[in-house]
This record gives C-alpha cells, structure tokens and sequence, in this order.
C-alpha cells in the first residue's frame, strides 16, 4: 500500500511538472468551471423562486426572475466560448510542450535503448499516451473540482430545504465509489492490455506495407490476410470485454440511481400533497438532488478513467527512464580540419555481456589513411562502426581520438567530426535537394553539384524533369536502389567531414559505377580519414590497408592476394 501512494505522488509530481507552462490557462479554465459550478447551484434557487411567483401570481417578481436568468444565460454562453478558445490553446500547447519533450528525449537518449523498442511502440506513446494525459490534466482536474463544488453547494443548500432528502440523496455515494474500485482496477489491467495489442496491430499493418514487395513475391497476401483477422478477433474480444465492464459498472449506477430518486420523489410528493412543501421548493429539490446524483456518478466514471491515465503516465515514464547520451562539451574544436587519429584500445564488447562480438579488440588510424574493414556476415564490422559513432559503447576497453595535444574518448558530440554512409537505403521523403543538404543545410548549388558528380548521381539527377526538386517517396521510393545509394553517397561527400565511414555503400553499385565512386573517395579534397566495409574485393584497391574482423579479433590482411585466397577458401 505504502509503495502503491508512493508511486502514485511520484506520477502526480510527474504531471504537475510537465502542465507547468499552462497553469495560467489551467487556473482560468478551472476558475470558471468553478464559477459554471456555482451558477448552476443557484439556478436551483432562482427556478424555485420563480415558480413560487408564478404560482401566487406575482407578476412583477416572475419577469424580475425571468430577467435575471436570462442575464445567467447570455453570461454562460458568452464565458463558454471564451473557455473554448482558452482551452483549445491550453490543449494544443500543452500536447505540444509534452511531445516535443519526448521526442526530443527519444532523440537524444542511448541508440541501444530506443532500439529496445519497436517504433510503433514509441509513437502509440508519444500519440495515444500522450492524448490520455493531456485529457487528464486539461479536463478530468476541472472536472473533478466542478463536480466537488457543485456536490458540497448543492448538499448544502439541500439540506436547508429538507435535511431529510439531503441525507438520502447521498446513500448511493458508497455504492458508486465501490464499484468504481472494483471496475478501475479491472479498467487499468484491460487498458494495458489493449495498449500493447494496440501496438501489435498497428506494427503489423507498417510493417505490411511496408513489405508490400515480399508479401507479393512470397505470395503472402491470403497468408497476411489471416493474420490480420486474427489480430482483429483479439482486438473485438477486447473491445467486448471493455463493453462488459463498463455495461456492468453502469448497471450498478443507473440502478442505485434511479432507485434513490424514486426514494426522494416519494417523500416529496408526500410531502407536498400534506402541505409541507411548495411546489417551488419540490422543484428546486429535485433539480439539487440531480445535482448531487450528476457529481456522484461523475466521480464513479472519473475514477477509472484517472487510473487508464496514470497507467499512461506509468508508460510515458519508461520513455523518460532511457538513458541520454553522454553530451559533454570536449576539447576538441569540432571542425573540417580537424584530423584526429582512431584508435581501439582492447575493445570488449556484446549486445548480451555475457556473449561479446568484439574480444580485447585493438587497432590505430592515421589522419587520412584509407581502411579496408572485412570479415564474415555477422562478425562485428557495423558494430564496430557502432563504437566509433558512440551509438554503444565498450564493455572494456575504450575507442579514443587523438590530435597532437588532446586524447579523448568518443561520445555524441565527436559525430560532428563523421560523415557516414550506412547499409541499406536511408533516404527521407521530401525532395533529393532536402536529402542531399541533410548534412551540410548551407551548402551551395555548385557544391551539391560536386558532390553529386562524385557519387556518379548528377546524370541521373539532372535528367529528371524536375532535377534537385524532385520528390522522393518514403525510404526514396520513386528511384532504384543503386540510385538510392548514390544520393547517401553524396550525401556524405557533401558533409565534408575529417572521418567518413561507408558501410557496404557501393554494394548496390555496377562495378563500373563503383570504380568511379571509389576514385572519388580517394581524390575527395579533405583528405578525410575513411573506414570503407565491403565484402567486394574491388572496393579494397584504394585501401592503404585492410583489416579482417572474425572470430571476435582484428587481425591485419598483408595483401588484396592473401584476401582473395582466404575468401576462396
């Protein structure tokens, strides 16, 4: 129990923090709600005061009540738009505020953490728990107050018409708040549960079209369709189940409900047919005790609806808990001329400790050398690749930059010194101009031109109807893949950078395309240091030297013949 309060104030803390920069908007809006809360208490007094006129045919005081209310309801419709507004910009900021913050810390935190999670997991909860919080902070807090003061100033005001109404009209409240704790904890387990097969389906479907290709090729499209109708009888199982809790939670309700009023209507009409009571007052109690019961049951549905909540704030606080890189400012001075030497100082590492890719793995660079890195699928090429970007880092050991007068080790900030070419196709949707520039926002036409030319893309750019403006699908669909690999290729020339790292880059690549793109590596005017994995000999011939990662360990190859006889072999 005592740990159960405990996180619960830690998530109350939690939304505290992040509405901090709305609570003008959430103070205001709240106010009124209160203010909403108050004149509908009074609405009660005027509605007796004015039948009681009517009914002893006091003229004069009916128009004086009608005036009055008609005031009350040009006040409400005038404040309600105000408090639309207010809350639209209370909303849309705070959704904003709060996304931003996630993405940004999803952006900035450990590669190896968020690649834990699958992307739809990630964007279900920046979205969907996102959009439960901001209901919680934006609605149910007002609500809650709106419903208590409207509850305690018509209990009140009740039990100085008819004590003995006032105390039957609150029988129902422990009934209500016992099934809404029998059914919230039943809720919150239910909502968990659809959150993650929320996530499954809708991972299924991406992943789908984005596999359009294989599912044709496989002929999978029945085999597909299967599935998706499986997801879908789990996803009405879920949905029925949530109709039943919420079918049964609503029975209890309406049931102690309606037999409460039956209860107060009774002593009422006994009452007014002795002479006890006005018709006035009979009015008026009625329309308090609907103000009683609205509360009550208020509560009883808000209860569940806060726990979905903090389980939406339990699943945004897991995002929150990933580590963030390490961001310290360096020594280093962070420009094209820099020109540090690399080195792997007996580098352990694994993705699972207790099974390491790399064993006491060393080796040195030199500014502008030109390494051959091979080795069999599998054996730790990308990861080691992975090391010096610091998108993981060694178990033991350290990787290092060196200059004449500094000695670092890598983090996030030293990726300002590399320009990097990765396996597969990593093109964004938006123009080639926007793909190109993504590492170099200030570059020139006649360098996007140089760079380009380097790839071997210009000729194909430049036939295109619209050249660099030419819009690209997602992933770069609309050209070929080789295509593709030319414009990351260019991409990276045009960053220039003292460290460039290409990573099976010309693997999509006609051997007479990749020789002219290698010569372009060599004759590249920075002289940057480069990386280059391959597993094509033809890659190696403008190495200074070649590397061979196996078995856990970097072992130097004394010529591109030695290479070839151990590949054959």
């Amino acid at each position: 129990m005592v740990a159960l309060i405990k996180k619960t104030w830690t998530q109350i803390k939690w939304l505290c923090r992040h509405a901090k920069p709305v609570l003008g908007y959430l103070i205001f809006n709240t106010s009124v709600t209160a203010v909403f809360s108050g004149i509908g208490v009074y609405s009660a007094i005027l509605s007796k005061s004015l039948i009681d006129s009517a009914t002893s045919a006091d003229l004069p005081a009916v128009f004086k009540w009608l005036g009055l209310m008609a005031l009350i309801f040009l006040f409400r419709i005038t404040l309600s738009s105000v408090t639309s507004i207010t809350g639209t910009k209370c909303s849309t900021t705070l959704r904003n505020n709060i996304q931003k913050h996630f993405y940004e810390h999803i952006t900035y935190s450990e590669w190896l953490e968020h690649s834990k999670y699958h992307s739809v997991n990630l964007l279900t909860r920046i979205n969907s728990d996102v959009g439960v919080v901001i209901g919680l902070i934006t609605s149910t807090v007002s609500s809650l107050l709106s419903l208590t003061i409207t509850l305690v100033a018509s209990f009140i005001t009740l039990f100085f018409l008819d004590r003995t109404v006032a105390i039957l009209s609150i029988i129902i409240a422990p009934v209500l708040m016992l099934c809404s704790i029998v059914f919230g904890k039943k809720v919150k387990k239910l909502y968990m549960e659809v959150q993650d097969h929320s996530i499954k389906y809708n991972s299924f479907i991406q992943e789908s079209i984005q596999n359009i290709m294989i599912i044709k090729t496989f002929c999978k499209e029945k085999k597909n369709t299967q599935d998706l109708e499986a997801l879908q009888d789990t996803t009405m199982k879920l949905n029925i189940r949530s109709s039943i809790i919420g079918l049964v939670a609503g029975l209890f309700m309406t049931v102690s409900s309606y037999l409460t009023y039956f209860i107060v209507f009774s002593v009422g009409a006994v009452k007014l047919a002795r002479g006890l009571m006005t018709f006035g007052t009979m009015t008026a109690m009625l329309q308090l005790f609907n103000n009683i019961q609205g509360p009550l049951s208020g509560f009883a549905s808000i209860l569940p609806s806060i726990i979905k909540s903090l389980a939406s704030v339990e699943r945004l606080m897991e995002v929150e808990a990933m580590t963030l890189e390490d961001r310290a400012p360096k020594q280093l001075p962070y420009t094209p001329q820099l020109r540090p030497t690399i080195c792997f100082n007996q580098v352990t590492f694994g993705y699972q400790p207790q099974s390491p890719i790399l064993n006491h793995v060393s080796c040195s660079i030199a500014p502008g050398e030109i390494i051959g890195l091979v080795g069999p699928s599998g054996g730790g090429k990308t990861t080691l690749i992975r090391l010096l970007l610091a998108l993981a880092q060694p178990q033991e050991g350290s990787v290092t930059l060196h200059t004449n007068h500094q000695n670092e080790e890598v983090n996030a900030l030293h990726r300002e010194l590399i320009s990097y070419v990765p396996q597969g196709n990593t093109l964004f949707s938006g123009s080639i101009k926007e793909n190109l520039c993504y590492g170099n926002l200030n570059a020139t036409d006649k360098e996007i031109e140089q760079a380009a030319n380097g790839a071997c893309a210009w000729d194909f750019i430049s036939a295109l109807e619209t050249g660099l403006e030419t819009s690209l699908g997602e992933k770069g669909l609309g050209i070929s893949e080789g295509q593709a690999q030319r414009l990351a290729i260019a991409r990276a020339f045009l960053r220039q950078k003292p460290i460039l790292i290409l990573d099976e880059a010309t693997s999509a690549l006609d051997p007479e395309t990749e020789v002219k793109v290698l010569h372009a590596i060599k004759t590249l005017s920075h002289k940057p240091t480069c990386l280059i994995i391959t597993h094509r000999p033809s890659a190696l011939s403008i190495c200074d030297r070649v590397l061979r990662l196996e078995s856990q360990k970097l072992t130097p190859i004394e010529s591109i013949e030695h290479l070839l006889k151990v590949e054959i072999a």
